[in-house]
């Protein structure tokens, strides 16, 4: 099994190197330094794809979502998971204060900038249909993500609080390259198996 994390932000890569080394996992998981939207890979080249929060950073999220579409292979697992904006600033401000409220005044307002990018339900209906899919289990599955997600925020704060944030931070990305690693033996049009695994993706 050969993973290849990408990252177009180089402090990124230098936590990702970091958290890789401790994990154990050098000789799996491969860093580059690559912009999402210009990937140098053929098509195809990837049984599994998972994209973690990196829609709401990109001003056209359509030019990346298509080219995950393009180097994952046919029949292959493509995950994207995101924020979801929130319907009003007051529902938006609810949500920075319950993940946020130990944080500095600017993560705060980093945090709050991430959400009013995120895109809607809607809007990621519409950009599925660009890609040319069917979206009613892709959006059924955003929506249960999006729904688990939020226990599974509340579990890893507990643990934050119980185990200290260091030792919850590697738990979970070990959990993250569990979730992977299932993800690439996933057997083909498993609907109960691709539920399910939205449900890890969304716990981690």
């Amino acid at each position: 099994l050969e993973i290849a994390a990408v990252d177009l932000a180089a402090e990124m890569l230098v936590l990702a190197k970091q958290n890789v080394a401790t994990a154990g996992m050098t000789d799996m998981i491969r860093l580059e330094r690559l912009d999402a939207k210009t990937l140098p890979y053929p098509p195809g080249r990837f049984s599994a794809l998972m994209a973690n929060s990196i829609v709401h950073h990109i001003p056209e999220p359509a030019e990346a979502l298509a080219e995950a579409v393009r180097v994952t292979a046919p029949g292959g697992l493509l995950f994207v998971r995101d924020l979801f904006r929130p319907a009003t600033e007051a529902e938006l401000a609810r949500i920075v204060e319950l993940y946020a409220a130990g944080s500095t005044a600017s993560q705060r307002q980093l945090f709050a900038q991430s959400l009013r990018a995120a895109l809607t339900v809607d809007e990621m209906r519409d950009l599925v249909k660009q890609l040319g899919f069917e979206p009613p289990v892709l959006i059924a599955t955003i929506l249960m993500v999006q729904f688990v997600a939020f226990a599974g925020a509340l579990l890893f704060g507990r643990a934050a609080n119980s185990y200290g944030a260091k030792a919850t931070i590697m738990a979970g990305l070990s959990l993250w390259v569990v979730v992977v690693v299932v993800a690439f033996f996933l057997p083909r049009k498993n609907l109960v198996l691709f539920l399910l695994m939205g449900v890890l993706i969304g716990l981690v």
